[in-house]
């Protein structure tokens, strides 16, 4: 394992220049934004007034974090500043995908009657903005994506979802005014798709989270232990029902009040705490399948606010020498804030300054995020409100009292209730 004073980021540009003396710098990465972002930082000298020269705007880069790929893409600016205190060249970039964020759809892309969104995803990202990338849904490619960021394989058996890359799409023309990006995932989201470019910006690639790979690494927080085996600096857990529905209910396309011919789609969170229902409508949800997707969506992100565990490490590379990674899966054993189990990875941001190298790292259970649904269709819609919140579960009473760690994990794992009214879980407790 490096050392985490001695991780070293390295930029590298299309024509082979290569710079690693950055002072400060951070790298940010959450799993369904549309990019990864870069910032680097660095005191100029004498010797360096020339690097300014070499970091043109739109130039095209990689940064390797200990000699492995974490982001290539595109240079967004580059600037100095100067004072008495010195002179600093500051840069900042996003990943290969940055063009089709910052761009609109042309409305008459040449899309064709069938095309799944494999072929969109070609189309759009090597055809229609010219990214010099490869676009793959294969598992294989997925994996390997993953593996090259982490600089460790990990192995993965990831779930197959209902719907395919290539299964055919329907009315996909683009609108007026649309973004690229949010052209594309208008329709991947709805089929159980995001879509994220490789560490090394070479290409793009189809998929969803995968929980089902083993831990990449390992964070430790314990009590009493004077720091002996500890790599978390600092830790939070956070519970948190403000913006989390119990239901979420999709009325399809063309639909009124009242009309009961259109789909209705359906989610419900089995955990949560008492009746608060959501209700939305989507022209494009033309089938209760659609509907019940879109419904799951919302429901998935809502999920991700509602337990959220923050961390911060010393150093980018874990216990296991791997750099640490969005959808992956960690080994937490926090005594501290009472978590102990495997989580999910939503987000990283790989810091850098004068004091060394850091992580911050935000995690949510698994299957927190589901983006496809792999069981099969679910329940129909109750035909209220009042029997939605009828059919919800009675939470059992019992006269124990919850110890913090059950506490911690009651929003999310089948809470239930204790004399005094607070919620408990037994079931969880991870590795």
């Amino acid at each position: 394992m490096t050392s985490p004073d001695l991780d070293r980021w390295d930029l590298v540009l299309e024509d082979g220049f290569s710079c690693d003396l950055w002072t400060d710098g951070t790298i940010s990465d959450t799993f369904l934004d549309p990019c990864q972002t870069l910032t680097l930082s660095l005191g100029c000298d004498e010797t360096r007034f020339g690097l300014m020269g070499r970091l043109r705007k739109g130039a095209q880069f990689k940064v390797e974090i200990n000699g492995h790929p974490v982001i290539g893409g595109f240079l967004d600016s580059a600037a100095i500043n100067a004072s008495r205190d010195g002179t600093q060249v500051t840069v900042t970039a996003r990943d290969i995908l940055s063009p089709v964020v910052d761009s609109n759809v042309d409305p008459r892309l040449p899309v064709k009657k069938g095309m799944s969104l494999l072929d969109l995803a070609k189309l759009l990202f090597q055809e229609h903005f010219l990214l010099p990338v490869t676009v793959s849904a294969e598992d294989a490619d997925i994996i390997g994506a993953r593996n090259k960021g982490l600089g460790k394989p990990v192995a993965a058996n990831p779930k197959k979802g209902k719907k395919k890359p290539t299964d055919q799409l329907k009315e996909i023309y683009p609108r007026p005014n649309e973004g690229g990006f949010q052209y594309f995932t208008r329709f991947a989201h709805r089929v159980g798709y995001h879509a994220w470019a490789m560490p090394d910006g070479q290409g793009v690639v189809l998929g969803a989270p995968t929980y089902e790979q083993e831990p990449a690494g390992d964070l430790v927080l314990l009590r009493g232990a004077f720091g002996s085996g500890n790599n978390i600096e600092k830790a939070s857990i956070k519970n948190d029902n403000t913006r989390v529905p119990s239901h979420v209910y999709v009325r399809g396309k063309g639909s009124k009040p009242g009309d009961k011919s259109n789909p209705v789609g359906y989610a419900v969170n089995a955990d949560a705490p008492y009746f608060k229902p959501f209700y939305l409508t989507d022209d494009e949800s033309a089938t209760k399948e659609h509907a019940d997707a879109v419904a799951r969506f919302v429901m998935g992100k809502a999920l991700r606010e509602a337990f959220c565990y923050e961390v911060t490490v010393r150093g980018n590379t874990s216990s296991s020498g791997r750099l640490y990674s969005v959808d992956t899966v960690l080994r937490v054993r926090d005594e501290a804030c009472g978590v102990e189990g495997e989580m999910w990875v939503e987000a990283r941001t790989f810091r850098k300054n004068r004091s060394g190298t850091f992580t911050d790292l935000r995690l949510i259970p698994a299957n927190s995020l589901l983006l496809d649904y792999y069981a099969a269709d679910g329940p129909p819609a109750p035909v209220s409100y009042a029997a939605a919140g009828a059919a919800m579960p009675k939470k059992p009473v019992t006269k124990r009292d919850p110890t913090g760690f059950e506490l911690a994990y009651a929003a999310i794992w089948g809470a239930e209730r204790n004399k005094e009214g607070k919620r408990f879980d037994d079931g969880f407790r991870g590795g």
